[in-house]
């Protein structure tokens, strides 16, 4: 399910863009308002939800969520993995 409502997460993202130095704002705004995008993040809703996706960052390894993904926890668990150099 959404966290929050999509305007919610745009107006944060464009304080964010009005804080940052160097981006181009007008790009920013258009590329935010396109309809494509605006598709994209629902698909990508979409497949959180399908997956599980609760929080923010999840990882995967291989289809399965980790849980707590440190670097040394992902390094153990690849090097567990069928074909792993040792």
């Amino acid at each position: 399910s959404t966290l929050f409502p999509y305007t919610t997460l745009f107006r944060s993202i464009a304080g964010w863009a009005r804080d940052t130095t160097g981006l181009d704002r007008k790009e920013f705004e258009s590329c935010v308002s396109k309809e494509l995008t605006s598709g994209q993040v629902d698909q990508d809703v979409a497949l959180g939800d399908e997956l599980g996706v609760n929080s923010t960052p999840t990882v995967f390894l291989n289809g399965e969520p980790v849980d707590s993904p440190s670097a040394d926890k992902l390094r153990a668990l690849i090097a567990r993995m069928p074909g792993a150099r040792q």
